[in-house]
This record gives structure tokens, C-alpha cells and sequence, in this order.
């Protein structure tokens, strides 16, 4: 009987161990397959790092995912440590948007990580860390971003005459990492030679794309000096991380000289035209340009009843037929405060007695309207090559309650090619508070009521 009974335990621990033996053999001891530690990734495809359990070539591993943990966590360059993926017990929680395990795989020991869409920000050291209870296996991958630059030549063939200047632009775009050297080289078709140019080029400023990638360009002049170098080759040399050698792209030299008209004659007929244009700029200017005001200096200094001195400058108009008045405007009426005019209106001619009985003459000025107007004062403009500017100033003495949010009008009328256009540039007043000090300084004007 007691003999009975231990057969039947030893016969229920036999099917115990055929059940646990194959998980006590892959989790006893487990180690992660050997593999190479350092990997490239191209920017914006897709990658898979490898992390599996060694086994046996005849093993067959099938885990139980209660069982089975993993970790993957990453060091980015900036030392950094942050987690990218957690395998729980059949509880997927992915950190880095984009990133996967397969569960089948899983089952079978392997426990890769896929990270799609790669980024700048998926470079660094990866850390794979596989559970197994009561087990674990660790080790690191180091990933590299990269992403080979696109090179393009502004031209394939360059048509020249000898003597005159071209610029090629050579752009190297969509790379990563930032580091790129840029050469240019030329193939001297006479002698078979190729060599590195030592003359200088222009490179801008390295621009950063919103995927993470880099553009740059680079710009030679060119300039043939005979047509002995027709057919010479130049090309834009590219060094950078993702090539395993240098990278070029190249155009042709096209060298002839103009059949009949000597590179003398070009130049002189350039000059000719350059002349021609600036001429005719200045007759265009002369006849057509409107003059053009400035903002007047002096409106941010006003203070209640005090005189304040207000200056503003006409500029690019022609030299004749040219009237300039400055208006003060109110709610209901605008009021003239002063008139400059070039050249000055003619004067009259006064009587003091009978010109036959040997009486003198005299002569004056016209006022502009009524006398209580300013009297038309003289300009004084200064020339350039081109057109002509004056200074204009007169004295105020604002009142806070009439003039407290009035406008100060510029109207220019002047003459361009027979037809009178005017120019108007209005500016608002802003009065300070101020003690009021004696009685103010009387503006001279007319109130007119405003039309339209």
C-alpha cells in the first residue's frame, strides 16, 4: 500500500517537471544574443533595433507572457535618461509615440523594439532589459541619425563670354547631422588635370529645417579669361557623416566668344546703356516725382499757451512752381497759419504819386488772400544731381480747450509735367498742461469754414 502511494507521487512530479522543464530551461541563466552594438538610422524611415534571448539552434522557445517583462529606456546625447517602451504581462505602454513590440515575437524570446518615423531625437544609447521570472538579461545598442544631403547645381552648362562674371550656386539640402564640408573642384579639359579651386567662395549660414535636417549652399564666380577654356568641367564637392566618400555634382563651361563685336565693344555698350538708364531716371524724376513730406518735429513739445517752434521738411520735388501752407484744422474750420512759395510771386507795383511828374516807384509783395494772412515767405531749397528739398518753420501758441486734438495739415502743390497734383500729410495735436504765463502769442489767420 505505502508502496502504492509513492509511485503515484513520483508519477505526478514526473508530469510536473515535463510541464516546468522547457520555462526552466530558457529562464535559467538567460543571456541576449550577441550583436553588433552601434546602428545607423535614416531620418523619417523606420527602424528596428534588435533585442532577443540566446538559444539553443534547435530550441523552440514559447514563453508565457505573465512571466515575461521588458524595458527598453534610452541615453540621449544630452546624457539624458528616459524610458521609450514597457512589456508587463501582456500590458503594452508605449512612451515614444511610434514605437512597438511584437507580442508573437515576444513569445519566441524576442524582444526588438521598431521605432517608426525616425527623428533627431531617437539618437543615443539604448538599454534592452528582458524579465523572465525570476530571471533578467540586459544590453545596449548605440543608434545614430543620419540623413544623406540632396546636392543640385543652379545650372548643368554654363554659357560665358571670356571676360565677364557668372554665379553658380551649388545647394546641399536635407542633411543630418549638421557637420558638412563644401568644396568646389575643376577639370581642365586641355591639360586632362583635375584640382581643388583656392579661389573664394561664398557659403551662407546653415539653416535648420522643422524635421530636424539641415540646408546650406554654396556660390563660386566664375570668369574665363580665353575660349581655350571651352569644355572645362567644375564641380561641387560634398563631404558629410552619410556618405561613405565624397559626393559631387558638376556643369560644363561653354566658352565663345560674340562673332563680330569684340568683349571691348560689349563693355562700352554696357556703360552706354547704365548712362542711359541713370539719364533717364533723372528726367523721369525731374518731370513726374512728387515731392514728399516729412512728419512734423516739434507736435510732441506742445504746452498750453506757451510758443513751441514746429519744423518739417518738402523734399524730391523739382525746382519751380512749388507752394507749400500749413494749415491748422478744427472740428468746424481750418485756419491758415503760414505759406512758403519758390519762386516768389512777382511784386506789385505802387504809385506814390503821378509817374509823369517824376513821382518815385515802389514795389511789394503780394499777400496771400486778406492781410490778416501770413505773407508768403521765401524758400531756400538746396539741389542734388537729381532733386530738390527745403526746411520749413513757424511759430505756435497752441490753446489746450480750441486746439487739444486739432490737426496740423502740409499741403504741397506743385508742378510735373504741366499738371498741378498736390500733396497732403496731416497730423494730429496733443496739448500738455501748463501754468499759463502773460497772454498768448496771437497766430496770424483767417478762419475759414471747411467744405467737403
Amino acid at each position: 500500500m505505502r508502496s502504492a502511494q509513492i509511485s503515484g507521487e513520483m508519477i505526478a512530479l514526473g508530469l510536473l517537471l515535463t510541464i516546468f522543464c522547457p520555462y526552466m530551461a530558457h529562464s535559467k541563466g538567460i543571456h541576449i544574443e550577441e550583436m553588433n552594438l552601434n546602428m545607423e538610422a535614416w531620418l523619417g524611415q523606420n527602424l528596428t533595433i534588435p533585442c532577443a534571448l540566446a538559444k539553443d539552434a534547435d530550441q523552440d522557445l514559447d514563453l508565457d507572457l505573465s512571466t515575461v517583462g521588458v524595458r527598453w529606456s534610452k541615453i540621449s546625447l544630452n546624457r539624458s535618461k528616459t524610458d521609450v517602451y514597457k512589456f508587463t504581462g501582456h500590458s503594452h505602454e508605449e512612451i515614444r509615440p511610434g514605437s512597438a513590440i511584437d507580442e508573437n515575437e515576444l513569445k519566441r524570446g524576442n524582444a526588438s523594439l521598431t521605432l517608426h518615423h525616425v527623428q533627431r531625437s531617437d539618437e543615443g544609447e539604448y538599454s534592452c532589459t528582458i524579465f523572465v521570472t525570476p530571471n533578467k538579461a540586459s544590453d545596449k545598442r548605440n543608434v545614430t541619425v543620419l540623413a544623406k544631403p540632396n546636392i543640385t547645381l543652379s545650372i548643368t552648362a554654363l554659357p560665358i563670354e571670356p571676360g565677364r562674371k557668372e554665379s553658380v550656386i551649388c545647394e546641399v539640402s536635407k542633411f543630418y547631422p549638421e557637420a558638412v564640408k563644401i568644396q568646389w573642384g575643376k577639370h581642365n579639359k586641355s591639360s586632362g588635370t583635375w584640382s581643388l579651386l583656392d579661389k573664394p567662395t561664398y557659403r551662407t549660414e546653415i539653416q535648420e529645417n522643422s524635421d530636424g535636417s539641415f540646408n546650406v549652399s554654396s556660390q563660386l564666380v566664375v570668369e574665363p579669361s580665353s575660349p581655350e577654356e571651352n569644355g572645362d568641367v567644375y564641380y561641387c564637392v560634398v563631404t558629410h557623416g552619410s556618405f561613405s566618400h565624397d559626393q559631387n555634382v558638376s556643369f560644363t563651361l561653354i566658352v565663345k566668344e560674340l562673332s563680330g563685336i569684340s568683349f571691348l565693344e560689349v563693355k562700352m555698350n554696357i556703360m552706354l546703356i547704365g548712362f542711359a538708364v541713370l539719364v533717364g531716371s533723372a528726367i523721369w524724376l525731374f518731370l513726374y516725382a512728387s515731392p514728399e513730406v516729412s512728419e512734423i518735429v516739434g507736435l510732441d513739445d506742445l504746452v498750453h499757451m506757451q510758443t513751441s517752434s514746429l519744423t518739417f521738411m518738402v523734399s524730391g520735388f523739382r525746382l519751380k512752381n512749388i507752394e507749400i501752407h500749413l494749415y491748422l484744422k478744427r472740428t468746424d474750420s481750418r485756419v491758415k497759419i503760414k505759406s512758403w512759395k519758390y519762386p516768389l510771386p512777382p511784386p506789385t507795383i505802387q504809385y506814390k504819386g503821378d509817374p509823369k511828374g517824376g513821382e518815385s516807384l515802389s514795389l511789394a509783395y503780394n499777400q496771400v488772400g486778406s492781410s490778416l494772412e501770413s505773407e508768403i515767405q521765401p524758400l531756400k531749397p538746396r539741389g542734388s544731381f537729381l532733386s530738390y528739398s527745403c526746411l520749413c518753420s513757424t511759430d505756435i501758441t497752441p490753446d489746450k480747450d480750441s486746439d487739444e486734438g486739432a490737426k496740423l495739415v502740409v499741403e504741397v502743390i506743385h508742378s510735373a509735367k504741366k499738371k498741378v497734383n498736390s500733396v497732403i500729410v496731416c497730423q494730429k495735436m496733443q496739448i500738455s498742461e501748463a501754468e499759463q504765463v502773460g497772454e498768448p502769442i496771437p497766430l496770424k489767420h483767417q478762419e475759414h469754414q471747411v467744405g467737403q
